[in-house]
């Protein structure tokens, strides 16, 4: 499409769906239909993600990031891309905010913490266990707690 013409059997030669513009003197599609993605034909114009196809390029109209899928001969998003709202897109899913990175963050040190509780706590039964059933007396501080030998 865009070939210079002077009259519509010039272009209906080229595609069925087109017409000289009698404005600009060049081929270009009918109002049902929409140039194709490599701009040589007219293509239906499927108008939105989720309409009926039978080609890609029927959807690459909608969307460069959609295609036709064939098992249910409908528009529909390439990988790792959903419709828009208004289905005349595809669009990335959006992406992660600043208040979901403070919220996982203040997760992760909360957790690091309680992790660090805990360990502290079964060393101290756990030696506490070992010196009891060798008759001797628990840990009562820190660097007894962690000392590698006794109790």
């Amino acid at each position: 499409m865009g070939s210079p013409c002077s009259e519509t059997s010039e272009c209906r030669e080229v595609d069925q769906f087109s017409y000289c513009d009698p404005s600009g003197h060049v081929c270009v599609c009918n109002e049902r239909h929409r140039t194709s993605h490599d701009r040589r034909r007219c293509v239906h114009y499927a108008g939105l993600i989720g309409s009926p196809c039978s080609l890609t390029d029927e959807c690459r109209v909608v969307d460069r990031f959609s295609y036709c899928d064939l098992s249910d001969s409908v528009c529909v998003c390439g990988e790792g891309r959903h419709p828009a709202e208004d289905r005349r897109r595809c669009v990335l899913p959006p992406s992660t905010t600043a208040a979901e990175i403070a919220v996982v963050t203040f997760c992760f040190v909360v957790i690091s913490i309680l992790a660090v509780i805990v360990v502290f706590l079964l060393v101290w039964l756990c030696k506490a266990y070992v010196c009891v059933k060798t008759g001797q007396r628990p840990p009562s501080n820190s660097q007894q707690l962690f000392a590698v030998v006794g109790c």
